[in-house]
């Protein structure tokens, strides 16, 4: 070693390193294929991830989409208006040459036949009610008047007839076995405690509409010794600033959402004011709580 120039150690010690890492390279090799089959594997995944980590993937970048959805006032209107207008029916009176005369409108309640009608409108035909609606007919009873604005009617299933293109009843429509019903859509009713004043609502009749906003509301007094202002009380009437329609009497004032709120009724002959969705859910559950009882008597 010591008669060798440098050069010539270092070429040694380059040629000791290729032999052994040669060396090491065949014994691994060997090694490998001897290996039992889990380790061989795991080798393979610990390179394969090694080399997942090492080499950079495509970058991939996430885009945020910000839609703005804007919903009118008019699409509002117009979806309350076809979401209750199949729940407007015709109230009619038969008169003494057995004919129809026409009363006013009136709004379905239940899938049963339960419907509101202004009071003074039905006044004089209380025994002789026909409601109609989808080309059929049907009598009805009055089965709540202790309200001094509307009555409360149950259409009676069994009277169902059909109605002809002139008007008159079939009679033949009830000789057949078959039993047809009226195509009653109940409308929803809101608490109407929850009404504010300024917000818009739909007053709904046969044919029309009109829009406003409330601006009243009417409250009974529950403590007499308290002014108007500090009385605590139930909302007995909503104002509105619809215009004073006979046209409207017995159809229903809806919100925005489509739920009725109240019900247009005459007031003083000739002025028309609202009633409370709360106060007929009271009419309701009153009858309800009769049927149970006269049921439960039996």
């Amino acid at each position: 070693m010591e008669e060798l120039t440098k050069t010539q150690i270092v070429l040694l010690t380059l040629l000791v390193s290729f032999v052994t890492s040669i060396a090491t390279g065949i014994v691994t090799v060997t090694l490998m294929d001897q290996a039992p089959p889990a380790i061989t594997q795991t080798i393979n995944r610990v390179v394969e991830k090694t080399i997942e980590t090492v080499v950079p993937g495509e970058v991939q970048k996430t885009t945020m989409v910000t839609k703005e959805i804007i919903i009118r006032e008019e699409d509002k209107i117009v979806s309350a208006v076809e979401k209750n207008q199949k729940g407007i029916i015709s109230v009619s009176g038969v008169n003494a040459q057995g004919g129809r005369d026409f009363l006013g409108i009136g709004t379905v309640l239940s899938k049963d036949g339960l419907v509101i009608v202004d009071k003074d409108k039905m006044l004089g035909n209380r025994n002789n009610l026909i409601v109609s609606i989808g080309g059929l007919s049907a009598k009805a009873n009055i089965v709540d008047e202790l309200s001094d604005e509307y009555y409360l009617l149950r259409v009676d299933p069994l009277t169902v007839i059909i109605d002809t293109d002139d008007g008159t009843e079939n009679d033949n429509a009830t000789s057949t076995q078959e039993i047809v019903s009226l195509p009653f859509v109940p409308l929803l009713l809101a608490d109407s405690d929850k009404v504010k004043i300024g917000q818009t609502i739909v007053s709904l009749n046969a044919n029309t509409i009109a829009v406003g906003v409330v601006s009243g509301l009417d409250h009974t007094s529950m403590v007499s010794d308290k002014v108007a202002s500090e009385a605590i009380g139930t909302l007995a009437y909503i104002q509105t600033t619809t215009p004073n329609s006979i046209a409207g009497v017995g159809g229903p004032v809806v919100d925005l959402d489509g739920m009725v709120i109240g019900f247009t009724v005459l007031k003083n002959n000739d002025t028309t004011t609202i009633v409370p969705s709360n106060v007929v859910k009271d009419s309701i559950a009153r009858i309800t709580t009769a049927i149970v009882d006269s049921l439960s008597n039996e």
